[in-house]
This record gives C-alpha cells, structure tokens and sequence, in this order.
C-alpha cells in the first residue's frame, strides 16, 4: 500500500475512534467551486467489468470495444453505460434482471490540496409498468477503499412510470478535521489514489406481460449516465 494511503487510513481509524470526524460523501457525481486556489483532480486511468444479467460493461483505455463511454473534462468525468440497465420486456421471457458494472480510476490529488466536496449525479430514463419494480444504486469508495461514499439509490416502486429522465444528485462537504487529514496526504507531493465506485441496477415482474426497461432521452437504448466531479481546494484556505 503506498505509505501515505496507509498514513491517511490510520488517522481516518483514529479519527472514527475518537469522535473527531464523521466521513460521509455522496453517490454520482461531484460538483467543483472555484476559489482563488481552485485546481483541478488528474483522472489518469480507468477500467470497468461488469458481471449479471446481459451484455458486460466493459472498458480498458485504448481498448476498441469498451461499451461504457468515459469522458473526463478537468476535474469532472463523465460516464456512459450502455449496457448497465434494467431490461425486461418482450424480447425476452425474464421475470427478473440484475446487473453491475464496477469501475476503477487512478486519480492524482494536486501537492497541497484537499478535496472539498464530493457530489454525484446520476440520470436515467424509466418505462416501466404498475405490478413492475427495481431499482439503480451506486457503491463508491475514494483513497482506495478508505473512505466509503454514501450509496446513491434510485428506487422504482409498483407504479407505472414514463419518464424520460430522472435525475437524482447529492453532494457532501467534508469537515475541517476531514480536509486537514487529506492535506497530510498531499504535503510533499501529488497522491495519486484509487477511485472504484459500482453501479447496479435489478429490476422484476409478475409476468411477461409487464414491461421494464431504464433508457435516456426517451430512445429504445437502454443507457445510464453518470457525473463524477469533485471539487478541490488549496490546503492553504485552512490557514
């Protein structure tokens, strides 16, 4: 494990044993601010593998049939699974779908900063009728697996629903005492850290009958989107 991750879980252990902090970051998509000390996260590398029901997601950089599309801009990326849905109409005889694609991104925290906000954004489509339900949820952890980030849920319930985008957004503002431990991380140098979150997305019916499929854009293409865009500040507004 590289030594500062390692330094960074121990004083995230410490601080969860003496009450000093509460950590807590939001499920799909990060929003950034800007101050007079704004910079941007480095995202350098992703891989994605999907398991369950349908078509994988898959996603290697370079790779000429990834079937998720990844699309980082500064400190934001954004996410396109093509695959990752909830499928269940007459093209087939299931009564019952459930798939996931986990994702992993080597990311670089500039020398001396920390980040600041964490929010997630996630938008679907959903055609869907009554007696039908299920649900997209999304698992995600930064600094390798150090700091879990709430789940992020998207419940469908009995009720029909013909919507062509759904969005659903959180965003967590991490303490004083939180920033200060990352900016321990990040005092000498860059931290290049791990980013994995998982997607899933399960979905039944009574009968064949009932239909329920996740789209976006109001298109038969079953798609999730994703927005990953954190926000990070200079260790020196600690001051």
């Amino acid at each position: 494990m590289n030594e500062r991750v390692h330094t960074l879980k121990n004083l995230f252990d410490l601080g969860s044993k003496t009450g000093l902090f509460f950590l807590s970051i939001s499920g799909f998509g990060i929003f950034a601010s800007n101050t007079a000390f704004s910079a941007d996260l480095q995202w350098k590398s992703f891989k994605a593998v999907g398991g369950g029901d349908g078509t994988a997601c898959h996603y290697r950089d370079n790779d000429p049939n990834n079937n998720v599309q990844i699309v980082p801009n500064g400190g934001v990326v954004s996410f396109l699974f093509n695959t990752v849905g909830i499928y269940l109409n007459s093209a087939t005889s299931a009564l019952a779908h459930s798939m996931s694609c986990n994702v992993e991104a080597k990311v670089v925290v500039p020398r001396g900063y920390y980040v600041d906000t964490f929010g997630q954004f996630i938008s679907v489509g959903v055609l869907k009728d009554a007696g039908t339900v299920g649900g997209i949820s999304s698992n995600a952890f930064l600094f390798q697996k150090q700091i879990p980030i709430n789940q992020l849920n998207l419940p469908f319930g009995g009720e029909a629903i013909n919507e062509p985008q759904i969005n659903k957004s959180n965003t967590q503002i991490f303490t004083k005492d939180q920033k200060r431990i990352m900016c321990l991380a990040t005092a000498f140098s860059p931290l290049t850290t791990v980013f994995k979150f998982q997607v899933l997305a399960v979905g039944s019916r009574p009968n064949t009958q009932k239909m329920f499929v996740t789209q976006i854009d109001g298109t038969d293409v079953d798609v999730v989107t994703l927005n990953i865009a954190p926000s990070i500040k200079s260790c020196l507004t600690l001051l």
